[in-house]
Formats: C-alpha cells, sequence, structure tokens
C-alpha cells in the first residue's frame, strides 16, 4: 500500500526545435490521457488529427519552425507502508 500520497502541479515550458516533431509526438502519444482523448475520435478524425495540430501550431506560432508551449505535468509523491 501506499500512503500520505500527494499530488503536484507542475507548468514545464516545452522547446521544440521542429513543427513536424511535435506533431508526431502529439499525434503517436500514447499517455493515458491523449489515448483516452483520441478514443472519442472517429476514424476520419484521427486520420485528420496531424492536420488539424499542424493547423493549430501555423495558428498560435504563424511562421516558426520552432517554439516553446508551456505542458502541464503531475508528479504524485506518496510512501510505501
Amino acid at each position: 500500500m501506499i500512503r500520505d500520497v500527494a499530488v503536484h502541479e507542475r507548468t514545464h515550458n516545452w522547446a521544440w526545435s521542429e513543427k513536424e516533431e511535435f506533431i508526431r509526438f502529439v499525434g503517436k502519444n500514447k499517455s493515458p490521457a491523449i489515448q483516452n482523448y483520441m478514443s472519442n475520435l472517429s476514424p476520419p478524425q484521427k486520420e485528420r488529427l496531424p492536420d488539424v495540430i499542424a493547423e493549430m501550431v501555423d495558428r498560435d506560432f504563424p511562421g516558426a519552425d520552432s517554439f516553446i508551449l508551456p505542458m502541464s505535468a503531475y508528479i504524485v509523491v506518496g510512501k510505501k507502508r
């Protein structure tokens, strides 16, 4: 058993040097949160996902191939019994 569990939220500025690298990372990410979100997408939506991500990056960072995104991380700390 684990006791005294605490969850800490941290924001990390994640630097991306290439737009395509970010698109691959998000589109193929196997984290539970992203997989849960993507489970609600239809097959055509999943197929279009890389294009949608590219459009968002182009909108938020016009003309830039490298950019920085703030990302949340959740750190779980506890003590073993």
